[in-house]
């Protein structure tokens, strides 16, 4: 497998959704040394976010990124990137050796701009269902986040 270097350019559309979960609900997911940081008594800040990366990309692929809560560490806050799915094992090596995020691969199914839905060894993973708004924008879509490569942190800003 080969993948480009560092750092991609990646163009697309992509899905966002952001929740308050419960902290006791995601604290197994976050390494011991990250703070979660509380947006509500009991509560934080996660998210889930699907995209599509077309023409003009650096590599053509999907994903799916599962966010279980907002953190912080030494004085930096981003998101705790506990899982990412995508369908091109060149997206699954570079994330792995460049910023060691845990991709694995999955199948997604976009359905007439309607509807995607992620599996990964027939297990269904997510289904999403939503409507194109009526108008639209390009949006640069930014922010921080934490991943761990052996058993270093790494701290990263996308």
């Amino acid at each position: 497998m080969s993948y480009p270097p560092a750092p991609w350019k990646l163009q697309g559309y992509a899905i966002a959704s952001l929740h308050l979960l419960n902290i006791d609900r995601v604290r197994h997911l976050i390494p011991s040394e990250l703070e979660i940081i509380s947006a509500w008594p009991g509560k934080t800040f996660s998210g889930v976010y699907l995209s599509y990366y077309g023409s003009g990309s650096v590599l053509e692929y999907s994903e799916l990124i599962v966010i279980p809560a907002l953190v912080g560490y030494r004085g930096t806050i981003g998101g705790w990137v506990s899982h990412i799915y995508v369908d091109n094992p060149d997206s699954v090596a570079g994330g792995r050796e460049i910023w060691g995020l845990p991709k694995e691969l999955a199948e997604f199914t976009w359905e007439n701009d309607q509807r995607v839905t992620v599996r990964q060894n027939h297990k269904l993973l997510c289904s999403l269902s939503y409507k194109q708004p009526w108008f639209a924008w390009q949006q640069w879509l930014g922010g921080s986040g934490f991943s761990k490569k052996n058993s270093d942190l790494l701290s990263y800003i996308f």
